[in-house]
């Protein structure tokens, strides 16, 4: 019938208090249900999204699997945010990591916005973006470096006209581990002296971690990923999914708990990271 708003279904699990956040984004609400029992509610009751706070509690693979599978808000802390790593990933909730109400309420509507319309929200467009302007920019300084250092000294300084995003290989100039963990350590040295956020760039900060990871042979937990790229873990966490969206990274899930899982560099992320890293070292710098 034309007119007719059909509120959507939001199941909450935790505490009472999740109810008004609720009702404050215009949505019906079922629940509160105990974390113990939430794995089979969302089973039986099928609701349209969800607001999970899981702070304090160990959740079973049961119900991490469970929300997987549904839209909505999960909240954890950092302490118990790798026993939830498995939702980091597109697909499921959003993840935030001990967010104020506001933030709670902000996600939830934008989640909500979502699954009304379909529409995508205007902060993950310009994330995507960013994300974009990341790849060209790993294309477009390996291709600049690799020309100025095969240039003859006699020839005008040349110039690189914008290169599209990062397709093919690169010279294997090797870069080894301590040199990009010295990068990062340069980095967060900048941030010190000039304040925290003002070059804020996770997703460069988690590409080279990971990359520095992969070599040395060590694996990287969705929380040591956020810690590395030094911002508020809620953050973090968005760049996480925005990163696997461009195929620039991708889950290593754990064997022995399903909930947790690792982080690594995709294929084609290693390509991008191993083309520019390359590319700089034989221009004889390394981008900070």
């Amino acid at each position: 019938m034309q007119g007719v708003t059909v509120q959507p279904t939001v199941l909450t699990i935790g505490g009472a208090a999740l109810c008004t956040l609720v009702e404050a984004v215009e949505a019906r609400t079922e629940g509160p249900v105990a974390p113990e029992a939430a794995a089979d509610a969302l089973l039986l009751r099928r609701p349209d999204a969800v607001l999970a706070d899981l702070r304090g509690v160990s959740p079973s693979e049961a119900l991490i699997d469970a929300l997987a599978e549904v839209g909505g808000v999960v909240i954890v802390s950092r302490a118990d945010l790798d026993e939830a790593g498995a939702l980091a990933f597109p697909g499921g909730p959003r993840l935030l990591c001990d967010p104020e109400p506001t933030e709670i309420a902000g996600e939830l509507a934008l989640s909500l916005a979502a699954l009304r319309g379909g529409v995508r929200e205007e902060e993950d467009q310009a994330h995507a973006a960013r994300l974009r302007r990341l790849s060209e920019e790993m294309a477009r300084l390996a291709r600049a470096i690799s020309d100025i250092s095969e240039e003859a000294p006699s020839r005008a300084p040349y110039v690189a006209a914008p290169a599209p995003p990062f397709r093919g290989s690169a010279p294997a100039t090797p870069v080894q581990p301590a040199a990009i963990r010295a990068m990062i350590r340069a980095r967060r040295q900048r941030d010190q002296v000039f304040g925290e956020g003002l070059f804020a760039d996770p997703a460069w900060d988690m590409l080279l971690d990971l990359t520095a990871a992969r070599m040395e042979g060590v694996r990287v937990s969705v929380s040591s990923l956020c810690i590395a790229a030094a911002v508020p873990s809620t953050t973090a966490l968005r760049w996480i999914k925005l990163l696997a969206d461009a195929e620039l990274i991708v889950r290593d899930a754990d064997p022995n708990d399903r909930r947790r899982v690792f982080v690594v560099l995709s294929p084609k992320g290693q390509e991008g990271m191993t083309a520019c890293l390359a590319a700089a070292a034989k221009g004889g710098c390394l981008p900070m």
